[in-house]
């Protein structure tokens, strides 16, 4: 179900803007600049997914090198775990 939903414009920008409303914790920048390239990578549109100040931010200090999606971060979700959009189909 994640790939249709990729097709839906409306809903991924939705959900970004939810996701970026509100202010994120240091630590997961990283981790949410990763899906954002991730779902770049799965062909959603990088004018449906704007960079909050504070993400424009961790991009220019954390550097292009630094954010494979992929990479493991510890105890944070995979980064190219992306089951958080079958949670939104379950919470619809």
């Amino acid at each position: 179900m994640p790939a249709q939903r990729l097709g839906d414009r409306e809903f991924i920008a939705a959900r970004w803007h939810g996701v970026i409303s509100r202010q994120i914790q240091f630590r997961m920048l990283k981790s949410y600049l990763s899906k954002r390239i991730a779902l770049l990578q799965l062909g959603a549109q990088e004018d449906d997914l704007p960079l909050s100040p504070e993400l424009a931010n961790a991009t220019e200090t954390l550097g292009p090198a630094d954010l494979a999606p992929g990479e493991s971060e510890g105890d944070v979700t995979d980064d190219s775990d992306l089951s958080f959009l079958d949670n939104a189909e379950r919470s619809e």
